[in-house]
């Protein structure tokens, strides 16, 4: 797993939680959990982005397929996210 992720710095400073420079196991299987749900539909790079970052910061993402757009805004609102980057998650 570690050499997998070693192309994705982003995605490696994005998943290591406790912030010691590399992805523990637990670390890791949240991000390849994260990046299979992302990749099991075709989404557009930009909503792979932002799915990506909202997963990054706490949010369930597997969740949005059942959200109506409302409580996404919710739910990226309290995570502390910027609306307006996540527009491709309407």
């Amino acid at each position: 797993m570690k050499d997998y992720f070693k192309n994705f710095n982003w995605l490696q400073a994005s998943y290591d939680f406790n912030r010691d420079g590399s992805l523990d196991p637990m670390e890791a299987q949240f991000a390849a959990n994260a990046m299979e749900y992302i990749h099991s539909k075709e989404r557009s790079f930009e909503e792979q982005r932002a799915l990506f970052e909202a997963s990054a910061s706490g949010i369930d993402i597997a969740s949005f397929d059942f959200m109506d757009s409302e409580e996404r805004r919710e739910a990226i609102e309290n995570a502390g996210l910027d609306l307006e980057d996540f527009d491709e998650v309407f």
